[in-house]
């Protein structure tokens, strides 16, 4: 278990483009893709437009996966039609 956590509180932040503000004191925030706590202090990855905080750089891969699979599917039609025109 871990005690780092023990007898405090999830904070309220709003994120901006290259920082956060603490709107409500407390020491951690929750990923928005693994639910997992984040300590304040080691919160490196976020969306401002999403207002959600990530635990890592994968995390956020796949909240920005998420939010683009239709760009993708797009582009993997585009790619297999290049392919079949030019064989």
């Amino acid at each position: 278990m871990d005690l780092s956590f023990k007898n405090s509180g999830e904070a309220k932040v709003h994120y901006g483009e290259s920082d956060f503000t603490i709107l409500k004191d407390g020491i951690f925030v929750f990923c928005a893709i693994t639910k997992e706590k984040i300590p304040l202090h080691s919160l490196r990855y976020w969306s401002s437009i999403k207002q959600e905080a990530y635990k890592d750089a994968q995390a956020s891969l796949v909240a920005w996966k998420k939010d683009h699979k239709s760009v993708f599917s797009y582009f993997s039609i585009i790619l297999f039609i290049i392919q079949c025109v030019q064989f």
